[in-house]
Parts: structure tokens; sequence; C-alpha cells
């Protein structure tokens, strides 16, 4: 059982609200509830913007999804492999149940069994705080990871702030320069097929630029950048539901940069996203211009393609 007053303390010395600090740790609690499991040759992998916060300790914001990709064993058939997906799901879900969590509707479940998200229920004691989901959210793909996955540990803000060791010694997580290529080509098909005010309007995915600013030291120099970056530009075309969506590298990167240079909402949305999720230093903060410069730099490789 968490202590509300250590939960306030750490919420206090970190200039978050102990809403976001008490589902961090539920965060951790869940992968830490995932680590152990032995799937039967499924092979999770610990994926996305949280991975970096949690387990590469890259980024200094909160983030209240938890993605996995899974290499999965080669099926003796089609059937055979859904079959295999299907029992792994309900195998995690199981655990996460068993632990205290609560499935707050049925599952999603597409593309032959190869994803699913599912939302978890917790029961917090500081409400779910502003801007956030009053649950967790898992989302699973049936996408081997393109580069070798790393082990990691994973530690919650507050046994880092008590300077305890980390929850969970050892989760397998996407290399970062694979993240760093996601979440490129996410924020270029993302901005361009976005609509405000539509029903599933999501103002969220400046989260990308955010990520991928803080990401731009790392990923400088390594070669797979560009090839993993062509590969996602490339699987994520026609994404969006465009009847003819750009292709060329070039056009996708300049679309989106056009776009959230010139539209001063996304600006607007951009500061109050971090605002509400940062936990870093003031100093430390990337403010909306110096993230869109660094992704013009990382789009500027791909003018020739």
């Amino acid at each position: 059982m968490l202590d509300p007053r250590l939960v306030e303390q750490v919420a206090d010395d970190l200039g978050t609200s102990p809403a976001l600090v008490e589902k961090d740790w539920h965060v951790v609690r869940a992968l830490g509830v995932i680590a152990p499991l032995d799937g039967g040759g499924m092979q999770i992998a610990f994926s996305g913007g949280t991975s970096l916060s949690k387990g590469w300790d890259l980024i200094k914001r909160f983030s209240e999804d938890i993605d996995f990709k899974v290499r999965e064993p080669a099926p003796a058939s089609r059937s055979a492999g859904r079959k295999a997906r299907g029992v792994y799901r309900q195998q995690l879900l199981d655990a996460l149940t068993s632990a205290g969590f609560t499935l707050e509707r049925a599952p999603e479940i597409g593309n032959d069994n190869r994803f699913f998200a599912a939302d978890l229920g917790y029961r917090p004691q500081h409400g779910a705080g502003e801007g956030l989901r009053p649950h967790l959210r898992i989302e699973v793909s049936f996408h081997a990871p393109a580069l070798p996955p790393v082990d990691r540990p994973l530690q919650s803000l507050l046994a880092k702030a008590n300077r305890q060791e980390p929850e969970v010694a050892a989760f397998p997580c996407v290399d970062i320069v694979e993240t760093a290529a996601d979440k490129l080509s996410a924020l270029a098909w993302r901005v361009r097929a976005r609509t405000r005010g539509s029903a599933n309007d999501d103002p969220t995915i400046i989260r990308h630029l955010h990520d991928l600013a803080a990401l731009e030291d790392a990923i400088a120099t390594a070669p797979r950048f560009r090839e993993l970056v062509l590969a996602a530009v490339a699987a994520d075309a026609g994404r969006g539901g465009e009847q003819n969506p750009p292709t060329d590298p070039a056009m996708v990167f300049d679309i989106m940069l056009k776009t959230l240079a010139n539209d001063p909402l996304w600006a607007r949305e951009y500061e109050q996203f971090v605002a509400a999720v940062s936990f870093a230093p003031a100093e430390h903060v990337i403010s909306f211009r110096v993230a869109l410069d660094a992704v013009k730099r990382m789009a500027g490789a791909f003018r020739d393609d």
C-alpha cells in the first residue's frame, strides 16, 4: 500500500502532482507483473515514450501508456499463430488482474490478434490528475523489434526519490534508435492526418516532438537511424486514412514541419502538454521552438531522398 504522505512529498520535491507520482508507481508495478511471465516463446519488449522515461531515463516526463512489441515464434499455421497470440494476451491480462488491476472494459483487439489494447484501473488515492486518464493503458503489438532489445532496470519516481533499488531488475527495452525512428514517422503522419475537434482528436500526439528533441544527441551518430526511419515511413503510409498519402520522406517531413511551424495552436498545445506531464527542472524543460529546431535537423537528413 502506498503512503499518501510520501507520494505528496515526492510530488512536491519534483514540482508535479501527487496523482502523477502515484500513477507512475502503478505503471512500474504493472511492468513488474509482466516481467517474469513465461510467454511460451513470446518475447516481449518495452517500447514507446514510457520506455524512454522508465527504462532509459532519457526523458523527464510522465507517460501513462505502456507500449510493447512482441517477437513471436514462427507458427505452424495462420490459425495457430492467431490462437497463440490470443493465449498470450489472456495470460498477460490474467496476471495483471490477479495483481489487483481491473479491466475497465473489454480489450480492443485487431489485425488477426496482432494487436490489443486494454485499460487497467488501479483505484487511485489522489484522483486521476489534470489531463490524466483515470486508468493505465497497455498496448501490445505482435511486431518484432528491428534491433535487439536491451535489458534495463525499471524504477518508479518514488523508489528513485528514496534511493531504493529499481523495482524491476531487468526488462527488455526497445533500442532508443528504433523508438526515435518510430516517433519521427508517427509525428509526421499524425500531424498530417489530425482534425482538431473530431471525435478521435488527440492533442497529445505533440509528445513525439518533445521526445525526439530529448533523443537528438543520443541518436545523432546512430548508423541505423536513417534506415529505420525510411522503413517506418513506408510502413506508416496511409495510416491516417488519406486517399493518396505522400510516400516520399522529404515531402512527408516537409509537410509535417510546415504544419507545426505555421499553426500557432501546435505551440500552445505543446506548452500545455509539457506543463502537465514534465517533471524536469525548469532550466531543462524543452520549449516548443527548441524541440521544433531539433526535429528540423533530424528531418533535414532526408531531403535528398
